[in-house]
């Protein structure tokens, strides 16, 4: 993937914010950090709304996304940043504007990647500032 990027959902605001993104060089496709986007176009979204955790074929899977066609995804994958059994903070996405198939070991470890996040935000939310754990 081209970039990957860690999202949170603040789901009172229907925003979702870029809190991190490694971006691959040559810059074809680039997420900056610190950017909130209307979450009803994310994604994101349509992954935790039940649609498939990664494609190599982005128009043809999530073709309602103006996002997704601005930034020219061809390639996306996404799992979710859970905190406790029920709250999801955010997400963990990769993206590419190439084909890129993620086989279930590269999905598996995206997804221990985001079990990693949500214990480090659970342990450390007394040192986060306000709000930045709890919606």
């Amino acid at each position: 993937m081209e970039t990957i990027y860690l999202t949170r959902i603040h789901w009172r605001d229907h925003e979702q914010e870029i809190l991190l993104s490694v971006n691959e060089e040559p810059k074809n496709l680039w997420i900056p950090e610190e950017v909130r986007l209307d979450y009803s176009d994310a994604v994101c979204r349509y992954v935790l709304e039940g649609g498939p955790s990664s494609t190599d074929n982005v128009p043809l899977v999530f073709p309602a996304s103006d996002v997704a066609r601005f930034l020219r995804f061809q390639s996306f994958a996404s799992v979710p940043i859970e905190i406790g059994e029920e709250e999801v903070y955010g997400t963990l996405c990769g993206a590419s504007t190439g084909r890129v198939k993620l086989d279930d070991l590269q999905m598996h470890e995206l997804r221990r990647s985001a079990r990693r996040i949500a214990l480090w935000l659970s342990r450390n939310a007394a040192q986060l500032p306000v709000g930045m754990v709890a919606n």
